[in-house]
């Protein structure tokens, strides 16, 4: 039995983009898929899009929220898959990107996060760019936090249960990088030389729109987390990249580590 994958999708006011957004999940087959939509009581048609797919999804909810973090963790809330992801609204996956994940989380039972090649998408749904960005705890503490693309990254349940089992309510534009903040003390990202999923660029974008505001939340997350760090036993921790490749001659994945380069 492949492994169970949870995924929700928070939507407000997504009419655009939000159908390609649940055909890239819904369209993967993935035989032990929960997709959980919450939109957050949408009035451009967005609901109507959803309700064709009512019958392909673990759970629907459509009511006003408090934002955000709060339509995830309603989210996260009615699920139980082994692996989880969020996808936003107007953002998409690739065909392989489920079976990928599988694959990967199946292949290394000690791999509890994972981020694939960043990747992004315009508003047509035309896949426009892709690059190879390598994070870790240490860019983070140093301010090169842009490369953990939040549509490209999943997790086991066991690590968003030991990290509280929550997003954030006090983010109200980048989550992600406070729950990044929580994973990295407890494990390594490790990165997978696959494109997963990608970001769509049109210009609604929060990030793009609040771009000061949301600087100033990452900034404070990672204070958060440097603060919460053992100095020595951040000094023991090994200064590279974990990166996961695929090995085409065994058919399999390999793991590999990149050294971070000093001072970098």
């Amino acid at each position: 039995m492949p492994m169970s994958i949870s995924i929700v999708t928070p939507c407000l006011n997504q009419a655009q983009f939000v159908e390609e957004t649940i055909k890239s999940v819904l369209d993967q087959g993935y035989p032990r898929l929960e997709y959980v939509v919450v939109d957050g009581g949408s009035s451009d048609g967005s609901v109507d899009i959803i309700e064709k797919y009512r019958s392909k999804l673990h759970s629907f909810v459509s009511e006003p929220d408090r934002g955000h973090a709060d339509a995830l963790n309603k989210g996260f809330g009615r699920t139980s898959g082994e692996i989880m992801a969020w996808l936003n609204g107007d953002d998409k996956y690739v065909p392989w990107t489920l079976q990928t994940v599988s694959e990967v989380f199946e292949q290394f039972p000690d791999v509890n996060w994972i981020v694939g090649i960043n990747s992004w998408w315009n508003d047509r749904g035309a896949m426009i760019y892709t690059a190879v960005t390598l994070n870790n705890i240490f860019d983070y503490l140093s301010g090169k936090y842009f490369g953990i693309q939040q549509e490209s990254v999943f997790w086991r349940r066991r690590l968003w249960e030991r990290a509280g089992g929550y997003v954030s309510e006090e983010c109200r534009l980048m989550p992600d990088t406070e729950l990044w903040t929580r994973f990295y003390p407890l494990d390594d990202l490790w990165h997978v030389s696959c494109v997963l999923g990608g970001f769509r660029v049109h210009p609604e974008n929060r990030g793009a729109k609040y771009h000061s505001d949301a600087l100033a939340e990452r900034n404070r997350a990672i204070e958060a987390m440097r603060g919460k760090l053992d100095p020595t036993a951040l000094e023991r921790m090994e200064r590279g990249y974990r990166v996961l490749n695929y090995d085409r001659s065994r058919s399999t994945w390999a793991k590999h580590l990149v050294p971070r380069k000093p001072g970098a």
